[in-house]
């Protein structure tokens, strides 16, 4: 049971510098009833099932494009989850297979956008999101570790109307965002990282590490397909030596320089997005006490 009671303050956007109360008060509560059941194959293998509820409260969205004496306010969200799932360690704990099927059914998600001028609403919408994980690790000797991730994702609106504009006469309108895909919610997301770590004593090692990532095209604006991330590929790296509890580390994070977009806003004149970091490289020194 979770209660809460909000008050928000605002600059009055026609009387600059002064302060009021928020006319806001809202009380949340939900249950969030959980189970789970596993079936045990072997010591080494199990298989489970599990549905949950989980619930965030409300609120009010405060920005000087709404009128502070009017109701404001967006409804608490609730999700109900469900799971099946494998779980493995075979070939004596030295691989691990796991593998998930989900699905998430949400009522009244809250979700962030920019309205057409330009600041952050929260909106209730209705949507669902479904899919596969399946993930490995496997150590081929005692200095290498390798891992490797893949999901399958589908996740898309229910029935809800956003703000959009026309990509090239610039025309605001509304539109029903039904069936089209969620937010930061990419089709496909691959992942694998090898680690190497030699010992010349109990006091000294070195360790190296690479990691390769891979997510499909991504929305980072409802109804806006022309303005979504592309697909993106990114390898990171880091090399550390460490000795007595003193290190030193060397890294590259996106050594492929590839980017793609992760937020946008849309303006009566352009349209801007954000892209994600540049490769970047870098040193770090560390001691343990």
């Amino acid at each position: 049971n979770y209660e809460k009671t909000e008050t928000q303050f605002l600059s009055n956007p026609n009387a600059i510098g002064f302060l009021f109360t928020y006319p806001g008060r809202a009380t949340y509560t939900a249950l969030t009833p959980e189970v789970s059941l596993t079936y045990e194959i072997s010591p080494a293998v199990s298989l489970y099932g599990k549905f949950g509820q989980s619930y965030r409260p409300g609120g009010f969205n405060v920005n000087p494009t709404l009128n502070p004496a009017a109701n404001n306010e967006f409804g608490k969200e609730t999700a109900n989850s469900y799971e099946i799932g494998l779980r493995s360690k075979l070939f004596d704990n030295h691989v691990t297979f796991n593998a998930t099927a989900f699905r998430i059914d949400w009522k009244n998600q809250q979700i962030s956008f920019l309205n057409q001028v330009g600041a952050f609403t929260v909106a209730n919408v209705q949507s669902r999101s479904q899919g596969v994980e399946v993930e490995a690790s496997a150590a081929i000797t005692e200095a290498l570790q390798l891992n490797l991730s893949g999901t399958y994702l589908d996740a898309t609106f229910g029935h809800v109307v956003f703000p959009t504009r026309d990509p090239v006469t610039r025309a605001a309108f509304f539109a029903d965002a039904n069936g089209t895909p969620l937010n930061f919610a990419p089709k496909w997301s691959f992942g694998g990282s090898a680690t190497y770590t030699h010992r010349s004593n109990a006091d000294q090692k070195i360790v190296g590490r690479v990691d390769l990532a891979y997510r499909s095209a991504q929305s980072v604006q409802p109804l806006r397909p022309d303005l979504a991330g592309p697909a993106i590929t990114r390898l990171n790296g880091r090399l550390e030596y460490d000795r007595g509890g003193y290190s030193i580390a060397l890294w590259v994070k996106n050594a492929l320089n590839r980017f793609s977009n992760y937020t946008s806003q849309s303006t009566a004149l352009v349209d801007v997005v954000g892209l994600t970091e540049p490769r970047s490289l870098g040193i770090e020194l560390g001691a343990k006490f």
